[in-house]
């Protein structure tokens, strides 16, 4: 600081020039120490040399970023009456600088001196950046290439670390050197995000080659033993990263140049990995390998699958084909263990692309566009069929496994129908139409997998598809498309009614209740309900025949839910029905004539008490009797 003074003494400098040279020559001086401390020498013990640097080192750490600091806030007529050149002085501070602490690390001499050597392996990469920052500014490259060069000293950084593990294994441990590089890289990469200056793609590609660098070992990389080969996997999300950061600030439409090579690079990756397990001795399949390919389907299937909702139908169609393939081929494959792995992944690959084509097209589609009604269409085929394959005979340790993905496919393949079927109900001309069709498909499905009983068509896909069902109807009927009601409630009626009598045939022991009371109830309730609003004569015989044919069926077969519903049907539909009859015969007669009728018929009671209970108790035990 002295020597700053004396030499700026006649120019009188401003107080923030002044501090300006005194920080940039300290920062020099202690720079010079540094190296020279570096350098063994017969005239100075190790303690000095350790002295030395412990002081020039902090001395660096303190002067250094706070002279940065003040010369970037200074106006420019001031840094033009520095003692030194900024951008020359700063570079030649951080060559110094980086020159003394390579001789620390490299030099054999230097090896007793352990922590000495671990810190400049960690003050490695902080000191390339700033060397790399003052050799920017005095090129005068523009602003915003300025947040490319962090992340450049921490990729060159991580560059020499290798080179030094692979050349020099026995020079400072390689954290050290690592930690200098996250110290300038992570930072780098926040700021290049939050910023968003039109090269945070670039920030963020030259992060995941850091990274991807830093994952490697001497060993190499697929065929590592080291954990440090996971942080491959955060090289590939900050690659994924930078492409979508580039192509979302392009507003880039045709996707296909820049995923598909992408997915072909994490499938060669893929099978490195599984070639190198199955060397090991002893051999082994990898399962990491097939997650990294599902992955590389996934990076191509997800973005084409969501840009093809509003392009053109043909390139709907391909992509829909491809997934289909996928998924069909990998539903198909029964042999191998890591081949099964690998098709499983591909299967899930493409039953993602099903579902994200049929479900998203449609949704840009008028409801009145046939188009709309092939994709649902088209998924539902695609995705039973996997559901089949899916239930073969597979190279697998868990058969329940393949249980559930094959169910999954077929619930799937339901759920796409009704939920992209359900808002076109809305649409005047086709949606009754497709109410009934919903109905009576689930309802088939449901009485079809009820029978059949094994994988795909399992009772969990029956119970899914009366659901399905069930929703579909009181879809409609919000929608106000179907008409009459009886058009969805008899096909559900019907199969409930099959699959209960199914049922209580196959298990003696089975109850009525449980099995024909909901499918009797849906039967006669909801036209019992409709008479209040709308009575034709149709609607009030037809109910009137089946309530009575139900009272008669449980009757016969001794079936104790359908007699119930069936006789407190039949007597609010006589009452309902004949009121109007019955109130006029009451008001024709005189009121005294019907309370004369009424204690009559209680003084005939009465006589016959004893024996009206023994009758009411016969009757409720045949009641109990019933099934």
């Amino acid at each position: 600081g002295l020597v700053a003074d004396q030499l700026t003494r006649d120019a009188a400098p401003g107080f923030e020039v002044s501090l300006a040279n005194r920080l940039v020559l300290t920062s020099l001086a202690a720079a010079v120490v540094v190296l020279g401390a570096a350098i063994p020498d017969r005239g100075a013990s190790a303690l000095d040399r350790r002295v030395e640097f412990w002081v020039a080192a902090g001395t660096s750490v303190l002067a250094v970023p706070t002279a940065t600091a003040l010369l970037a806030r200074m106006p420019a007529t001031d840094r033009r009456t520095l003692l030194l050149p900024q951008d020359w002085t700063s570079l030649a501070i951080a060559l110094i600088l980086l020159a003394a602490l390579t001789l620390w690390v490299g030099l054999r001499t230097n090896k007793p001196l352990r922590p000495e050597r671990a810190v400049a392996s960690i003050a490695a990469a902080p000191v390339l950046y700033l060397a790399a920052a003052s050799f920017a500014r005095l090129l005068q490259l523009p602003e915003f290439v300025s947040t490319v060069v962090p992340v450049t000293a921490a990729l060159l950084a991580a560059a020499g670390s290798l080179a030094v593990t692979t050349l020099r294994p026995g020079s400072a441990p390689r954290w050290t050197r690592e930690l200098g590089v996250a110290l300038v890289g992570i930072p780098a990469v926040f700021a290049a995000v939050r910023t968003d200056d039109g090269l945070t793609w670039l920030v963020l590609l030259l992060a995941a080659v850091a990274a991807l660098l830093l994952a490697v070992d001497r060993d190499g990389l697929f065929s590592s033993g080291s954990a440090r080969r996971h942080i491959g996997w955060i090289a590939l999300a900050l690659a994924t990263a930078g492409l979508w950061w580039r192509l979302t600030g392009d507003r880039v439409t045709h996707l296909e140049f820049y995923v598909v090579p992408q997915t072909l690079a994490l499938l060669v990756i893929a099978a490195l990995i599984a070639l190198t397990t199955r060397r090991e001795v002893p051999p082994r399949d990898s399962a990491v390998a097939p997650l990294l390919a599902l992955g590389a389907f996934l990076v191509t299937l997800l973005p084409l699958g969501v840009n093809a909702a509003t392009g053109s139908t043909a390139y709907a169609a391909w992509l829909f084909a491809i997934a289909a393939i996928l998924l069909v081929a990998g539903s198909a494959v029964t042999r191998g263990v890591l081949v099964q792995r690998f098709s499983d992944a591909g299967a899930l690959a493409g039953a993602i692309g099903v579902v994200v084509i049929a479900y998203g097209r449609p949704l840009f589609l008028p409801l009145s566009e046939p188009e709309r009604d092939i994709w649902p269409a088209a998924a539902f085929v695609v995705l039973a069929v996997a559901a089949f394959l899916q239930a073969r005979g597979h190279v697998s340790r868990s058969e329940r496994f393949r249980s559930i993905a094959s169910q999954a496919l077929g619930v799937v393949a339901l759920s796409v129908i009704l939920v992209i079927e359900i808002p076109a109900m809305t649409q005047a001309t086709t949606g009754g139409v497709r109410a009934f069709t919903l109905v009576v498909l689930f309802s088939a499905v449901h009485v079809i997998a009820f029978l059949i009983s094994r994988m795909p068509l399992t009772r969990l896909l029956a119970t899914v598809a009366i659901v399905y069902a069930a929703i579909s109807a009181l879809a409609s009927m919000w929608a106000d498309t179907l008409h009459p009601v009886e058009l969805a409630s008899i096909p559900i009626a019907l199969a409930l009614l099959a699959t209960g009598a199914v049922q209580l045939r196959t298990e003696p022991s089975s109850r009525s209740w449980p099995w024909l009371g909901p499918g009797t109830a849906i039967l006669l309730v909801p036209s019992l309900l409709a008479t209040m609003d709308e009575r034709p004569l149709w609607r009030l015989v037809g109910l009137g025949i089946a309530a009575v044919a139900v009272i008669v069926a449980a009757v016969v077969l001794r079936l104790q839910s359908p007699f119930t519903i069936g006789v407190v049907v039949v007597l609010i539909h006589g009452i309902a029905t004949f009121l109007p009859q019955l109130r006029a015969a009451y008001e024709f007669l005189p009121w005294w004539l019907w309370l004369g009728a009424g204690g009559v018929l209680l003084i005939v009671l009465a006589a016959r008490y004893e024996q009206r209970i023994r009758n009411l108790k016969d009757v409720a035990l045949k009641f109990a009797a019933l099934r």
